[in-house]
């Protein structure tokens, strides 16, 4: 047999002491309930503000919960006018810069075809600057 284990012809019978046959509560309660009975309304009393003071916590917590989803909502709403916004400022900006790149080169084509042309050419010995 093992340590610990109990032999099958063993009595495991249990004795009950008597004395603590006392009602569970006996500690709480004297032979009238007066003591007893005021540590327990005061115990009571402890528990129910404690309740007030955490039902009054989550009021104020589902209020901050309130005021901030709506905080996030107007900022995701902003968030998507900046972007709309700046999609836009970004496209008309690469159009501008296109326009003014094509003007650029129109106006260089137009300079070298006058630079090396003798007649356009003020700088050119002989005849005056040519129209195009």
């Amino acid at each position: 047999m093992e340590d610990g284990q109990i032999p099958d012809d063993e009595d495991i019978s249990v004795d009950v002491n008597p004395a603590c046959d006392e009602d569970l509560y006996g500690d709480l309660y004297d032979d009238e309930g007066g003591e007893g009975e005021t540590l327990l309304k005061e115990k009571n009393r402890q528990l129910e503000e404690k309740v007030r003071e955490s039902e009054k916590e989550i009021g104020e917590k589902k209020e901050k919960i309130e005021e901030l989803d709506s905080q996030v909502e107007r900022l995701q709403e902003e968030n998507s006018t900046l972007i709309r916004n700046i999609s836009c400022l970004y496209k008309t900006a690469k159009k501008d810069a296109s326009r003014r790149d094509a003007e650029v080169k129109e106006m260089r084509k137009k300079l070298t075809a006058s630079l090396t042309c003798p007649a356009c050419n003020p700088l050119a010995k002989g005849k005056g600057p040519h129209i195009i």
